[in-house]
């Protein structure tokens, strides 16, 4: 199968989450259904699209991170997973979650979530309570992680969608990161911040990649 994005790298690190620091493929997807402000992959988004055959990716044999803007807004996005699961392959799925459907997870067994919800500090309008919903029937999932992008400390602590879902992830499945790596943002963070999150920044900018 061959597929159109804006971005392929056969070789990277993977930046956060929590596969942070293992080498991986990553594919990048057009177009988002929201509008951040801190947004940080605008410019690639409208960049000239590429092709690539699924079948390279899964002889090059690294990790796919499946990646946007919001990868499951493309047409091809299923086909992709069910290929890649097809051949047992470990695909990392960055998403805003909007478009996320619980019945994933057994469609796609292999698969596993990096579920980034965008809280009102981004300039989005509240996700709809069915979407809610949806997402918070899965974070019992060892599948499911969470990540949230922190840019008012203050503001997205105190969040009603990040207080709904906290307190229902897994030990170890939620991480929190400063918009734009800001080292004053990271700090207040880790001192207002909850206790069980993981505090990370982004390495692949750290390391100057992407």
């Amino acid at each position: 199968m061959k597929i159109q994005v804006v971005e392929y790298v056969p070789k990277t690190i993977q930046g956060e989450g929590p596969f942070a620091g293992q080498i991986v493929q990553l594919v990048r997807f057009s177009k988002c259904n929201l509008e951040c402000i801190w947004c940080d992959t605008r410019e690639k988004m409208n960049s000239p699209t590429v092709e690539i055959d699924t079948r390279d990716l899964i002889k090059r044999g690294l990790p796919i991170v499946v990646t946007g803007g919001e990868p499951t807004i493309a047409p091809e996005f299923e086909d992709l997973l069910a290929i890649l699961c097809s051949s047992e392959h470990p695909t990392y799925v960055e998403t805003n979650g909007l478009r996320f459907y619980s019945s994933w997870l057994r469609k796609f067994p292999d698969v596993t979530w990096i579920i980034s919800p965008k809280l009102r500090s981004s300039n989005n309008d509240p996700y709809p309570e069915q979407r809610l919903q949806e997402l918070l029937s899965v974070l019992g999932s060892p599948h499911i992680f969470l990540k949230f992008v922190i840019s008012d400390p203050d503001r997205d602590f105190q969040d009603p969608m990040f207080r709904r879902f906290v307190g229902d992830i897994i030990n170890g499945h939620l991480f929190l990161q400063p918009a734009d790596n800001d080292i004053d943002i990271y700090r207040k963070m880790i001192v207002e911040g909850p206790e069980y999150g993981r505090y990370t920044l982004q390495l692949h900018k750290i390391g100057g990649l992407l």
